[in-house]
């Protein structure tokens, strides 16, 4: 935890708002996801980043609410398809991550293509040299004893 240069000599209200400020400050990098773990990834980050993405609460928020209060935590980690802070952090450190939008748009994109990419037509040739493979792989029996004496391969 960082202290207020002046920790000894402030009040504590000033502590708290310098914390607060500082707090906010922190906001996530996308250009960081993909990299493994990350230091920068905290659940204030998050809804800070969430805040400015726009997914931010219904109704009146007050600025002195702490953003994982004001920020619509639930709709932004759905975006990401996880519904908690640990799995976006996972995702985050696995995966190369875009903002919610683009990130949603690459999303339907890649399954567009799973599905037309689904069963790729295979020509005449393709299927004989599959055959041909096939057939020189060579085969191991092996005998499986069942109760009763029963021999099986």
């Amino acid at each position: 935890r960082t202290l207020h240069p002046d920790a000894r000599t402030t009040s504590h209200a000033s502590r708290t708002a310098f914390t607060r400020l500082q707090n906010m400050a922190a906001v996530l990098s996308f250009a960081e996801s993909g990299r493994g773990f990350s230091h920068n990834l905290t659940l204030e980050a998050v809804a800070n980043t969430a805040i400015e993405l726009g997914f931010e609460k219904d109704g009146p928020q007050s600025s002195s609410k702490k953003p994982a209060q004001r920020a619509d935590l639930q709709r932004f980690f759905k975006a990401y398809g996880v519904k908690a802070f640990s799995p976006f952090r996972e995702k985050f450190e696995k995966e190369k991550l875009l903002p919610p939008e683009e990130y949603a748009a690459l999303k339907v994109a890649q399954e567009i293509e799973a599905k037309e990419n689904e069963f790729a037509p295979v020509t005449e040739q393709q299927y004989v040299e599959a055959t041909q493979t096939a057939d020189t792989l060579e085969k191991k029996w092996r005998l499986f004893k069942k109760p009763g004496g029963v021999g099986v391969k």
